[in-house]
């Protein structure tokens, strides 16, 4: 060894010299490591597969309890009738607690399709934007983050929106409570409890806000962030008003969403069905899935008269970003509501992967673009709206929340302070509401999630229309109609008291 290279190994230097070599080393061979690690896991990891060899896996939450012999809900039922029954236990993580709970049943032919197909879900195959497809890291994301992106979207795809007990009691406890006397069950839900009876042929037409309270109607003021729960005698949370994040970027993204709203609506002219309806006079387009009255199957409302600019809002970030706060309030707020609308609309994706989910991260299939500009509805009920479920309402625009806006819930004759960028989650199919008239100079719109009851029918029915049911499998709808008085007061149940939101370790599946 040389004198220098003897002098580099013995001083301090020297071996400091040393070690930064191997470093540099280590440093060049380590992307080559990462690459082949990367490959290795990609030919193994589901997330990379691609859709056709992906693997549906069975949806959370069916199999058998190991204590009973019972048919857990949704788990693909035979031709016995047991597999109807109601099991109040199911999917409860911690169904030991001491809290009270409340006794949940399952809604009756949850699942009537003879195939073991239907039972296995695979929450993103339909999903478009789903990460069973092999996603490229986009430029200057480091790996590690790209990495921890696509496992809480496969997180999501799993389980959905979920706060865990501890978050959810703070928003329980933190929020303020409005009592009413509204009886739940005299609520006019159809038998079956799919949609809601037909309503009245109401007034068409929006009223001042001093018309409003000339009526008797009492204005409840809210600010439009702290969460509010209304509740009925026995303590079923049956509205909240949601708020919105505590967040200043929050607030800068609804009014670029209002902003979005505008021009794409500017560049288009609406007429006929665009232009209005029944619920008020301003343009409005309404995307996702649906089985409305007449169809014989659910279909994709892809409004292709105005493709592009539905295509531009629902890619829009800021819209994405609201659309997932409603459904994480929905899973915040009613638990098992929420995870009953999940594991059906899994079920109905699955089987009819044709059909595209709209929004990545919200449990909600269909949406209404309100456009505005001046957006006041009028005296209504979404009859077609799952009854016992909860509608995402988002106010967007520029008008002064103490004079106009509010939203008016009839049956509570309260006029609700309702500022933009707010959200607020109601059963519209069963409480008919409306909006309070806005000043001349001033804009408004808003931008409603929703899922109508007829999806959930057409899995229950085996993916089938009842008379196809009734043809293919007498003794199933026998047992159907059997249950039918049955299921309004079934979805009820599943609706959360504010107790067990407050104390956690309440019975969150279905």
């Amino acid at each position: 060894m040389a004198d220098c290279d003897y002098a580099r190994f013995t001083t301090r230097s020297g071996r400091a010299y040393a070690l930064c070599r191997k470093v540099a080393v280590y440093a060049l061979q380590l992307p080559a490591a990462i690459l082949a690690a990367m490959q290795q896991e990609a030919a193994t990891d589901v997330c990379f597969a691609s859709e056709q060899s992906f693997t549906p896996v069975p949806a959370v939450c069916i199999h058998r309890r190991a204590d009973s012999g019972d048919e857990l809900p949704y788990s693909s039922p035979s031709e016995s009738t047991e597999a109807l029954q109601l099991n109040p236990s199911a999917c409860d993580p911690s169904s030991t607690s001491k809290k009270r709970k409340r006794v949940v049943d399952e809604p009756p032919y949850s699942s009537p399709s003879d195939s073991t197909e239907a039972s296995q879900v695979n929450p993103s195959a339909c999903d478009p934007s789903s990460t069973s497809k092999k996603r490229k890291r986009a430029a200057g994301v480091p790996l590690s983050r790209h990495l921890r992106s696509i496992r809480r979207e496969e997180e999501f795809a799993a389980h959905g929106h979920g706060a865990n007990d501890k978050r959810r009691s703070k928003i329980a406890t933190q929020a303020a409570v409005e009592g009413t006397d509204l009886g739940l069950k005299e609520l006019p839900a159809a038998n079956g409890a799919y949609e809601a009876r037909r309503e009245e042929e109401c007034e068409g037409r929006a009223y001042t806000l001093d018309e409003a309270k000339a009526l008797g109607l009492k204005v409840f003021h809210w600010d439009g962030r702290q969460p509010v729960a209304f509740v009925a005698p026995d303590d079923t949370v049956f509205m909240v008003l949601a708020g919105r994040p505590n967040d200043a970027d929050y607030d800068a993204a609804a009014s670029r969403v209002y902003e979005a709203f505008r021009k794409e609506s500017d560049s288009v002219q609406f007429t006929g069905k665009y232009a209005g309806s029944r619920r008020g006079v301003f343009s409005v387009i309404n995307v996702g899935v649906s089985r409305g009255q007449g169809l014989a199957e659910p279909v994709y409302l892809g409004c292709h008269s105005h493709e592009k600019l539905v295509s531009a809002l629902l890619k829009n970030k800021d819209v994405q970003r609201m659309a997932s706060y409603a459904s994480a309030a929905f899973a915040t707020w009613a638990p098992r509501t929420y995870n009953y609308y999940k594991t059906q609309l899994d079920k109905l994706f699955h089987h009819m992967n044709h059909l595209p989910r709209i929004f990545r991260r919200s449990i909600f299939p269909a949406a209404a673009f309100n456009l505005g500009p001046s957006v006041v509805t009028f005296r209504h009920r979404d009859m077609k709206n799952c009854p016992f479920g909860m509608c995402s309402i988002q106010a967007l625009g520029k008008f002064d929340p103490t004079k106009g806006g509010h939203l008016i819930v009839w049956e509570l004759g309260l006029i609700i302070k309702f500022p933009a960028g707010s959200t607020i989650l109601l059963p519209s199919a069963t409480l008919s509401h409306s909006n309070v008239t806005i000043g001349k100079d001033e804009e408004r719109a808003s931008f409603t999630q929703f899922c109508h009851g007829g999806l959930f029918r057409w899995v229950d029915y085996g993916f089938q229309t009842e008379k196809s049911l009734c043809e293919s499998n007498p003794t199933l709808y026998a047992e159907v109609c059997r249950l039918r008085p049955q299921r309004w007061q079934v979805g009820l149940n599943l609706l959360s008291t504010l107790d067990e939101l407050k104390c956690g370790g309440f019975d969150s599946g279905v």
